[in-house]
Parts: structure tokens; sequence; C-alpha cells
């Protein structure tokens, strides 16, 4: 599963959302960031749900109250809450951020953390590819099955 540092394809699982809500919100991460301004730490060199400055990650800007620590281990087989009353990553987003696979944040999240993906301006051309690489998966996901 790519996790920020490689090119490679990868499969969401679907869930409620349509096509077009995963292509809405993979602009809107796109046009959102640039180099500068991702929830990085300097200190830490990681990002973060939210900086000390009020940057914030993919996700991060996503949530209700994004604070630091809330997910210990963001990934696909492995999202451990350090609060209990949180069971799922719905549970921390704003309501029109609902309804995404874990997999498909950790995508999104991939793409903001990986400081080769992006320019002062916006994405870089490994960025680019990423965004190319990450709408061929929504794609194949969406596309309806043959019968036979």
């Amino acid at each position: 599963m790519f996790r920020g540092d490689s090119l490679t394809k990868f499969t969401i699982e679907i869930m409620e959302r349509t096509k077009q809500d995963y292509l809405d919100l993979l602009q809107e991460t796109v046009d959102f960031y640039n180099l500068n301004n991702r929830g990085f730490n300097e200190e830490k060199e990681t990002c973060e749900y939210i900086t000390h400055d009020g940057k914030m990650c993919a996700v991060g800007r996503c949530m209700i109250d994004p604070k630091v620590g809330y997910a210990e281990n963001l990934t696909v087989n492995n999202l451990v809450f350090k609060d209990n009353n949180i069971t799922s990553v719905d549970d921390l987003l704003k309501p029109e951020y609902r309804g995404y696979p874990v997999s498909f944040w950790v995508e999104l999240q991939g793409l903001h953390d990986t400081q080769a993906m992006w320019t002062d301006e916006g994405l870089s051309a490994r960025g680019e590819q990423q965004v190319k690489n990450i709408i061929e998966a929504i794609e194949s996901n969406f596309k309806e099955e043959v019968a036979y």
C-alpha cells in the first residue's frame, strides 16, 4: 500500500461516497496545500494533525477539533485511538468529510506528508503523478462490473 514514498498504485474500498465525492476531496486537498502550508512540524520533522502555528495536515483540516495525538498511527490496517470514545476516523471528522474509508485518508495523508510531492506553488511533477495514480485507483474502483 502506498504510504507517501512511492508511486505505486493502490486499491481503495468503496463506502457510501460517490466517485465525484472522492475526486472532489482529492482536488480540494491539492488546491489547499503547497510546500509551506502543510501541517509539518519542523522540530520533530513529522506531519501533525495540527502544528503549534495552526497548520493542519490533510486529515487534520477535516477534523472537528484537531489535536496532536488523536491517533497514534493512521494506516489502513492499524488505526489506534488514544481516546476510547473514538472508534473510527469518522468520529473525528466534520460531517461533510465522513464516509470515506481509512485507506483513502491514508492516500491523502501520504500525498500531504511527502515533501517531494510539493513546491512553493503547489504540486511537484512527482505529486502530479501521484494524483494521477490516485485518480486511476478511484476510477478503477467505480467501474461497473460486466455481467456475463
